[in-house]
């Protein structure tokens, strides 16, 4: 494996780059709607200790985020300063903010830079997945909860379309929950994988890594049941104080949703972020002008309000990749192309 995963993640394919022309169009467009005079006068408005109040609790957060990860990297045997863990998180989710998939696209650099030499790459990647699938269930769960304070405090009964967005998310939920039952049960979600008979020796090692990998994930959900627990229940909490940071960041601008209003923005834009373009841009702007013109009729307040979620995203990335720039850039990912003992 003599490509580095470092050039592969960093390579644009003319998909990418064609779906990143189309998210800049659409914002231009949107700015040539909109214009700047709401946006410059939410600027104008903007309070200091609000935005401090918003940014502490960002911090919180991102505590929250990397006490969970610990926990779950404690469990698999991986013992990390909690520095280590928080400066991995920054730097895996400003890189995901630039390539299509949403945060999931820097979980290979999480990986990266928390694993030491003596720690089993697999480990490393199964704390990542566990953190990774106990925040899916808080995103679900709380979405969950988003839409239905939503709808019941507009209308004060679920509608047709509010019924069918939560079969959806309770499917989501289900298909979160059932691989994970299996593996509590010892058997293996991805046993038809396993039986594959592949020519690459390329995919027959990353098979092989996976298979790796969901062994350390049984053996944590055979023994480890109330970490499982406990990290869930944090990822509600991190949720709700999302909720907080997103109506305080709002609230610095001068722009009162409610706080149903702001739950369905959140939800909207992470909705936003699963089409392929990087960061969701063009795409999450117009999430949030299309759900602020049919809550309030106020299309102009809804961009507003996705370029303060912008802003927000740009100052963590920054720090991220601030970070990242202390902890050796990209070429940390090498070694999970490399073929060394430790990772077997």
């Amino acid at each position: 494996m003599s490509t580095s995963f470092a050039r592969r993640a960093s390579s644009w394919s003319p998909a990418s780059l064609a779906y990143l022309i189309a998210g800049i169009a659409a914002v231009l467009v949107l700015f040539w709607q909109f214009g700047f005079d709401e946006l410059a006068d939410a600027l104008s408005r903007a309070d200091g200790p609000r935005l401090l109040a918003a940014f502490a609790v960002g911090i919180c957060i991102r505590l929250g985020y990397a006490w969970r990860w610990r926990l779950c990297a404690r469990a698999l045997g991986i013992e990390a300063p909690l520095s280590r863990i928080i400066t991995a998180r920054l730097a895996g989710d400003a890189v995901g903010t630039i390539i299509p998939g949403g945060k999931i696209g820097g979980d290979p650099l999480r990986i990266a830079l928390l694993r030491s030499p003596e720690d089993k790459a697999t480990s490393t990647a199964a704390s990542v997945a566990l953190d990774r699938v106990m925040e899916w269930i808080g995103n679900t769960c709380c979405a969950i909860a988003g839409v239905t304070i939503f709808a019941l405090t507009r209308t004060g009964v679920l509608d047709r379309t509010t019924e069918w967005m939560m079969i959806v998310l309770l499917l989501l939920l289900a298909m979160l929950v059932t691989p994970l039952a299996m593996m509590r049960a010892g058997q293996r979600p991805l046993r038809l994988l396993h039986a594959l008979q592949l020519r690459s020796a390329r995919l027959r090692r990353w098979l092989e890594l996976a298979h790796e990998t969901e062994t350390s994930l049984i053996e944590f959900f055979r023994s480890h049941p109330r970490t499982f627990t406990l990290g869930t229940s944090a990822s509600l909490l991190i949720e709700a104080l999302i909720v907080v940071e997103y109506n305080l960041l709002l609230g610095a601008f001068g722009v009162h949703l409610g706080w149903p209003t702001v739950m369905m923005a959140i939800i909207t834009g992470g909705l936003a972020r699963g089409v392929p373009v990087p960061a969701g841009l063009g795409v999450f702007e117009a999430s949030q002008v299309g759900l602020l013109a049919l809550t309030s009729g106020d299309a102009g307040l809804g961009f507003v309000v996705g370029i303060v979620f912008r802003f927000h995203e740009v100052c963590w990335a920054t720090i991220g990749f601030a970070v990242l720039a202390t902890r050796g850039g990209l070429g940390r990912l090498r070694f999970l192309t490399s073929t060394d003992k430790a990772a077997a």
